[in-house]
């Protein structure tokens, strides 16, 4: 192979499985335990004994290394976490750089010593998330179209809003569809409708919508939706109160001619514009009003006064 020494970092999953999976492919045939090895957080330490044990009957070792988070990716780590990727390591790794390909995976800053070393010695790999939705619609579409399908660019953009961003997360709904529509070569907005898993962020919007209209037969519906997708009562509550502070934010943000995008760290244009949307159905005051109420449900909640989905149902209520 060209390189024997990989890092794979970014906050894009599927990227990252994806060329993770590449390497595999070209290094040939895997036999675990003997040619091909995968070490995590409990078997880091084996890391340099798997370097220096000669890999018999083949030419060469893979090692694939997932870093531990907030071990050695961050300078802001105590030095003790950063232990295990010290000289001697370093060393291991260069003397037996003829028999080893070694791929580290995970959250790796570039600041990082692993990182710098991979940079001088192998080749780093950074798999970001795309900035815009108009880089992931047609990502959407080329997929289908290698699942042997066609979707459009609306289509496209509408499981978007359905079922979030998150590549690995969209590839999964587009297989899912796939073998929904069985022999139908067109995937169509029903159809995403009716096999697509909303996020909770994609509902927590209908609900605000649902708050802004002053709707609350519908507001409650969409609470029971999120109280269906079996996450933890506490999260929710969580996730509405933080919804409603990036509304304040995004509000305060146009008063005062502030990029919203900078503010709520947003990279999506799209979801930057719903939330410019959803804050002029709102006032300031009502705002800090709602949040003031979600802060008081979660303390008065963990000392049992309240019943949290009881509490949150008060909530929407009041707003009303």
């Amino acid at each position: 192979m060209e390189n024997s020494i990989y890092l794979i970092t970014g906050e894009d999953l599927f990227e990252r499985e994806k060329e993770l999976n590449k390497i595999k492919q070209n290094f040939g045939e895997l036999v675990k335990g003997i040619n091909f090895v995968t070490l995590d957080k409990e078997t880091l330490h084996l890391l340099s004994r798997e370097v220096t044990t000669y890999p018999f009957g083949f030419t060469q070792k893979l090692i694939i290394v997932n870093v531990p988070s907030k071990s050695a990716n961050s300078e802001e780590n105590t030095s003790s976490k950063n232990d295990w990727f010290n000289e001697e390591l370093m060393d291991d790794i260069l003397n037996a750089i003829d028999y080893n390909v070694i791929i580290f995976i995970g959250d790796i800053q570039s600041r990082s010593k692993l990182y710098k070393f991979v940079s001088k010695n192998g080749k780093c790999i950074e798999c970001n998330k795309p900035k815009s939705k108009k880089d992931l619609a047609p990502w959407i579409v080329s997929l289908a179209r290698q699942n042997g399908k066609i979707i459009s660019l609306e289509n496209a953009n509408y499981m978007l809003q359905i079922c979030g961003t998150d590549k690995l997360m969209l590839s999964n709904e587009i297989q899912k569809i796939v073998d929904y529509i069985g022999e139908n070569s067109e995937i169509q907005k029903k159809d995403i409708e009716k096999v697509g898993i909303r996020t909770l962020e994609t509902i927590i919007f209908d609900l605000t919508d649902a708050v802004g209209n002053r709707n609350i037969a519908i507001s409650l519906k969409y609470l029971d939706e999120l109280l269906m997708q079996k996450e933890p009562l506490q999260k929710i509550l969580i996730m509405i109160a933080r919804h409603f502070k990036s509304l304040l934010i995004t509000k305060m943000c146009i008063q005062n001619n502030v990029s919203v995008s900078e503010e709520l760290n947003i990279k999506f244009p799209f979801i930057v514009n719903k939330y410019k949307e959803q804050s002029k159905r709102f006032k300031e005051e009502e705002l800090k009003s709602i949040l003031i109420d979600l802060a008081d449900l979660d303390s008065d909640s963990k000392i049992g006064k309240i019943d949290l989905k009881i509490g949150l149902e008060l909530c929407l209520i009041k707003t009303m």
